[in-house]
This record gives structure tokens, C-alpha cells and sequence, in this order.
């Protein structure tokens, strides 16, 4: 029964959304489309709390980088496989520390709470401002990345990072193209051949794979964007067309063969999606999500071609991070983990510079290397503020230094 009424969702979302992009006039939908957009997230909203009324506690305890740490974990538990595999402990321990209802949080869990060197809780929209209130940094579990289309294709390597322009001189090398089509042949070569094993091998048990029958019913609103190595189909993507903007709404590489990757075909696939852009006149190009932690790797990717971060507004999970006591295990899961957090309606980000940087150039090299375009400020805690030089407040004017304070108590 669960799987019927799935279907028929699906099948009705999938209507809806052909209906707007492809049969509603443009004018009418730039009247609606800021009230169809907050009904969506009402509506996605009462969905994740109603699937998450009742809440799991894991104690989690454990070394990171040589250093005790104890983590609170409270939320439905399909996600924590991610944030063990963010913490990368030394020899953890998990222990489930039973169930309860939301209306029940505070009671069950704040004598857990007391002992724990840090919580992570799974909230949804409507509770994340009060958590923000009690001390939470509110990390979204997905964030967007933006590209404001160029006039034309030279103009991406102008102004590049010598990083990029390495990979743009070896996609060069190894002659890729391109080519679309909305034939439904092609859109199951792509689901079964490209996008279920890529998304199933990327993120293993905590992936999300979308039905064919959703992305058969939505084809119309975009189309199949294929790179070809001569005659092979080596990636490919899912585009949708949403007026001025062009949407990379799925990805899939062949066989989900990381071969593929390193020969650079994620970067020949965006390559030539903005040239495809540029071709069809659209103003912006949506990246996509990616998380939000400011070392992940898809991020760290989009950030070298100088897309912008943006807070997906129909995001409806954050994860709540509160650091109860600064110690040597939770410092060591800060600098591995820089984050960056919604606050006042802004992303904002958070790094943590470890009292080894020492030098001028290891500071502005690390404050460099996770300024990302797009947050309104970068905060940054320095084991040893007084020796903060003053260059890079002149580099970086964005960066903000706080004080241990600012991290335990998120004033």
C-alpha cells in the first residue's frame, strides 16, 4: 500500500510540475510563484515532522585524531552513517539510548546532554529557529550552488584558479562532446546505467534514488545532456528548463566507474553545459545541492569554477550542532569539519585554525582556501587570536575573529 501511494504521488507531483513549467503562461507564474514556493515548504515541512515525531538517541563515543570525544546524536537515524563518516572517529562506539517523542526532547535528553562534549540534532524548519535560540549552529543538510551564465565560453577561463584552468586544459586533451535529446530509450540508459549506480556507489545506504517514472514524467520540462568519448556515453545529466534558469537536477557517470571521474568528465560535462547555456540564451545555471560542510569535495569543486553558495529555500533539515566543551577531541572535529550555517536568512561559515598555524602565510592560505562566494561573513577561531595579521582582514574583509564564546554559546 506505502508503494501505491508513492506511485500516485509521484505521478501527481510529476503532473504538476509539467503543468507549471510547460502549460502555464510565464506572466502567471511570476505572480504565484512566490506563494506556490512557501506552500511547497509548508507542505514538505509537515511531511518531515510527521515522519520525524518520534526521535532516536545515540551516544556516540570515540577519538578524533587521537583525543576523546563524546557526541549526543538525536534524530531518526538514516542519517547518522553520514555524520560518522564527517567525525571519522578512531575505534567508536555507538549505543542507542532508546526513543521518544518530540514533545518529550527536553525531558529525555538533557541529562544526556550534560555529559556530552557535543549534540547533533536532526530539526526541521519549524523548530530550527528555537534550537538556534538554545545554542545550535543550524548546518542545512543541503545547500545550492548558482552560476551566472557568461557571454561566452572564453570567459570561464579568464579570471580562473590555475587549479581550474589545469582541469579545462586536460578536458581539452581528451576531445570529449556533447549531445541532448529527450528520447525515452536514452533517459533509461542514463537512469540504469549511469544515475543508480553513480548515486548508489557515492553515497551507499544513506543515497536517495528517485523513480524512473518521476523523471519520464517530468522529461518534457528539460532535457538529457549526455558526454561522449567518441561514440560512448560516459556521463550524464538531467536538465530542466525553469524560465531564464537551466537546472542540473540528476547526475549520473557510467557504471558509476571512478575511472571516469579522473579522467575529468565531470568537469568536461559542466564545461560543456555551460556552453550549452550560453547557446540557448539562459541567464542562470543551477548546480545543483551539495552539503554543506565546507570541505566536501563537490563543494570544494563548484567553489574552483566560481559558482555562488546559496541556502536552498525549500530545504526542510538542518542539522543542530552545539558545542558544549571546547576540548581537544571537539577542536580536532572542527578543523577537519568547517561548516557553514544559516543565520538571519544568510549563510554564514565557521572555520577553526589550529594553534600549528603559525605563520602569516599558513593563516591567509587556510582563510583562503574556505572562503567560499556567496557567505555573507566567515568566522574564524584562532587558538591564538593576538597573532592574527592584519593582512588578512585587508585580503578577506568578510572574515569575522571570535572568541571561544562565540562557538559555545552562538551568540
Amino acid at each position: 500500500m506505502k508503494k501505491i501511494i508513492q506511485f500516485v504521488s509521484l505521478e501527481i507531483l510529476g503532473g504538476m510540475f509539467v503543468f507549471y513549467y510547460i502549460f502555464l503562461p510565464g506572466k502567471i507564474r511570476s505572480l504565484i510563484s512566490p506563494a506556490a514556493e512557501k506552500t511547497a515548504l509548508w507542505v514538505k515541512s509537515i511531511f518531515f515532522l510527521l515522519n520525524n515525531i518520534q526521535q532516536e538517541t545515540y551516544v556516540i563515543s570515540g577519538k578524533c585524531k587521537g583525543a576523546d570525544i563524546k557526541v549526543i546524536y538525536i534524530g531518526k537515524g538514516q542519517r547518522l552513517p553520514y555524520i560518522m563518516q564527517l567525525s571519522s572517529l578512531d575505534g567508536p562506539e555507538i549505543r542507542k539510548d532508546g526513543s521518544f517523542y518530540l514533545w518529550n526532547i527536553h525531558r529525555k535528553t538533557g541529562h544526556l546532554q550534560e555529559n556530552a562534549d557535543m549534540v547533533i540534532i536532526e530539526t526541521g524548519n519549524f523548530f530550527a529557529r528555537k534550537a538556534q535560540g538554545n545554542g545550535f549552529f543550524m548546518v542545512p543538510e543541503w545547500v545550492d550552488f548558482e552560476l551566472q551564465v557568461p557571454d561566452s565560453i572564453e570567459d570561464i577561463s579568464k579570471n580562473a584558479h590555475k587549479s581550474l584552468k589545469s582541469d579545462l586544459s586536460k578536458i581539452r586533451k581528451y576531445n570529449y562532446s556533447y549531445e541532448t535529446n529527450r528520447d525515452p530509450d536514452k533517459l533509461a540508459l542514463f537512469y540504469h546505467r549511469m544515475y543508480v549506480p553513480y548515486i548508489s556507489r557515492r553515497f551507499s545506504d544513506i543515497s536517495h534514488i528517485q523513480k524512473l517514472s518521476f523523471m519520464r514524467r517530468i522529461l518534457r520540462t528539460g532535457t538529457l545532456f549526455f558526454l561522449k568519448d567518441n561514440d560512448e556515453y560516459v556521463a550524464g545529466h538531467f536538465l530542466i528548463y525553469r524560465d531564464k534558469t537551466l537546472w542540473l537536477k540528476w547526475t549520473g557517470i557510467k557504471d558509476g566507474n571512478q575511472e571516469y571521474l579522473r579522467r575529468r568528465v565531470a568537469g568536461a560535462s559542466d564545461y560543456f553545459i555551460i556552453k550549452y547555456a550560453i547557446e540557448k540564451k539562459f541567464e542562470t545555471l543551477d548546480f545543483g545541492l551539495c552539503r554543506a560542510f565546507l570541505n566536501d569535495g563537490v563543494l570544494r569543486y563548484k567553489r574552483k569554477w566560481n559558482m555562488t553558495l546559496n541556502y536552498n529555500g525549500q530545504n526542510t533539515m538542518f542539522f543542530g550542532f552545539k558545542i558544549r566543551n571546547l576540548n581537544d577531541g571537539v577542536k580536532n572535529f572542527l578543523e577537519r569539519n568547517p561548516f557553514s550555517f544559516y543565520k538571519d536568512r544568510k549563510l554564514e561559515g565557521f572555520v577553526y585554525i589550529p594553534k600549528e598555524c603559525r605563520t602569516e602565510k599558513e593563516i591567509l592560505d587556510m582563510c583562503g582556501h574556505f572562503m567560499t562566494k556567496g557567505l555573507a561573513r566567515m568566522n574564524v577561531l584562532m587558538e591564538n587570536s593576538h597573532e592574527f595579521p592584519k593582512t588578512v582582514d585587508a585580503k578577506y574583509p568578510h572574515l569575522n575573529l571570535v572568541n571561544k564564546e562565540f562557538l559555545v554559546k552562538n551568540d
